[in-house]
């Protein structure tokens, strides 16, 4: 992102600065201690639910391989 700073003072671009949400991102929820800590406990939760789909797809994924493996053993053995 462009900037310039001086005298302590951050300068940013008009169509920048008519973005609201980054605006109040590099402002405001910059200096939150609250606003990081809820941003950590989202992170938690979100990691929690996506290590729970992956492994439900795994699963999932595992019983159709062990599947098409028994019905790969069953084809062989009468094909004998």
């Amino acid at each position: 992102m462009d900037y310039i700073e001086e005298n302590g003072i951050i300068y940013v671009r008009n169509k920048c600065f008519y973005d609201m949400n980054l605006m109040w991102n590099y402002t405001t929820r910059a200096i939150s201690s609250k606003f990081f800590k809820q941003e950590r406990e989202m992170d938690s939760i979100n990691l929690v639910y996506k290590t729970e789909y992956v492994d439900s797809q795994k699963k999932i994924i595992d019983a159709y391989l062990n599947e098409i493996k028994k019905d790969s053993i069953k084809r062989t053995t009468f094909s004998k």
